[in-house]
């Protein structure tokens, strides 16, 4: 029934149905369009008035039949599985890994998924844990230790180090040469950088390289006094081999 204007609102999937039901399509399988008819006379000679596409489709009906992005199989599930595809990735809930089909083989990726990974609390699937899931601050979005490119030996080439707010970073930096980072510290903040004995020297420097702390063996601690954020350096020169030390953002 129209208004006093001659306009009228229909419900898609709303009233009875001749043919059909709307509950049982497949908002996958391609295009829809909606094709109205109206008999001016109010009779039931219908004429084509209009066809419109669909532009969009009940969400909730289309995520319902919409598969996993990455298919959850058990290891059992995995044997069974014929003729996969190249390139085919399966989370693996037998052993808790992302495997991959390459070549006529599954290969496991060394990488291990924890539901507690950002919370701050080491797990025994995880090697670090520093409270979020940002990479690129000594440990990465899935809880492992980062291995830092080289070279980073010098201050042109100094590794950026990302401060997320977090109280512990433990991570492990490899070789015996210098190493050099760069971080932003925030105005008023303090940041505490600690060796764990391991031997190793540390020196830390401001944006314009002066030396703020020279040659300092077990911690280092600054606090920004700016209004600002500031850039800061830090150097570590092992005496060793890989020497590991913590991050602690107060």
């Amino acid at each position: 029934m129209t208004n006093i204007n001659g306009l009228f609102t229909i419900n898609i999937g709303s009233g009875s149905s001749d043919v059909g039901d709307f509950g049982s399509i497949d908002w996958s399988s391609g295009l829809y369009f909606l094709k109205t008819k109206i008999d001016l006379a109010g009779g039931t000679s219908y004429k084509i008035s209009g066809v419109s596409q669909l532009i969009s489709v009940p969400c909730s009906l289309y995520a319902n039949q919409t598969p996993s992005i990455i298919p959850l199989y058990t290891q059992t599930d995995v044997t069974k599985l014929q003729n996969p595809k190249q390139g085919l990735q399966v989370y693996n809930t037998t052993t808790n890994k992302l495997i991959i089909y390459v070549g006529d083989t599954w290969r496991e990726l060394n990488t291990t998924f924890c539901d507690a990974c950002g919370n701050g609390v080491l797990s025994d699937c995880e090697e670090c844990d520093d409270g979020n899931n940002v990479s690129q601050d000594g440990c990465n979005f899935i809880c492992k230790v980062e291995d830092f490119m080289e070279p980073n030996n010098s201050f042109d080439q100094a590794v950026n180090l990302i401060l997320a707010g977090s109280d512990k970073i433990t991570t492990t930096f490899i070789g015996t040469d210098i190493d050099f980072f760069k971080f932003s510290l925030a105005a008023g903040k303090t940041i505490t950088f600690t060796e764990n004995g391991n031997l190793v020297m540390m020196s830390l420097y401001d944006l314009n390289k002066n030396i703020v702390i020279g040659s300092a063996q077990g911690m280092i601690s600054v606090k920004n006094f700016s209004s600002t954020s500031s850039i800061y350096y830090l150097s570590l020169n092992p005496v060793n081999t890989a020497k590991p030390f913590v991050l602690k953002v107060p």
